[in-house]
């Protein structure tokens, strides 16, 4: 497997050759393993998006708040209650990503009738806000995590 270079805003990251990159905006990537696409709800998928620091301050439930990375984390968990997902954090801990502090939680969820594991980092510097995340139904949760791992430990601010 050969490594791929990615870069965005700010952001380097190496992911494996044979992974499709869409790109959701400039903001916004998706990763997918052999075979997967982006259409598949629940399939696995790695995900990175960012925000400038201004922006993500005005978000609802944000703006009256210091722009933390517990805040984040905890408006990151409302919104995705509103999106439907039912479940909640089973692992909060804070851990290094390229050099910067990071929130990172384990969720297990349930959205129509699918179990989910979702890995979501929050990463927060100077200019940007960073969500990073990996999402895959539960029992296939496993199978791209080792992949995942090693992406995570390659990214560079």
């Amino acid at each position: 497997m050969v490594d791929v270079d990615y870069k965005m805003a700010g952001l380097t990251m190496k992911y494996p050759s044979d992974w499709k990159v869409e790109s959701m905006s400039p903001d916004a990537a998706a990763f997918l393993p052999p075979g997967k696409e982006i259409t598949d709800l629940f399939g696995e998928k790695f995900m990175i998006m960012n925000s400038d620091v201004k922006q993500f301050s005005k978000m609802p439930g944000l703006k009256d708040k210091p722009l933390t990375l517990e805040n984040i984390a905890d408006e990151s968990i409302k919104a995705m209650k509103q999106q439907g997902y039912q479940g909640g954090v089973q692992k909060n801990e804070s851990v290094k990503i390229g050099g910067l502090a990071a929130k990172k939680m384990t969720i297990e969820a349930e959205m129509e009738g699918t179990k989910l594991k979702i890995n979501q980092y929050i990463v927060l510097n100077a200019e940007k806000v960073y969500l990073i995340t990996y999402s895959a139904k539960s029992d296939e949760y496993e199978t791209f995590l080792s992949a995942i791992e090693k992406m995570i430990s390659s990214i560079q601010f």
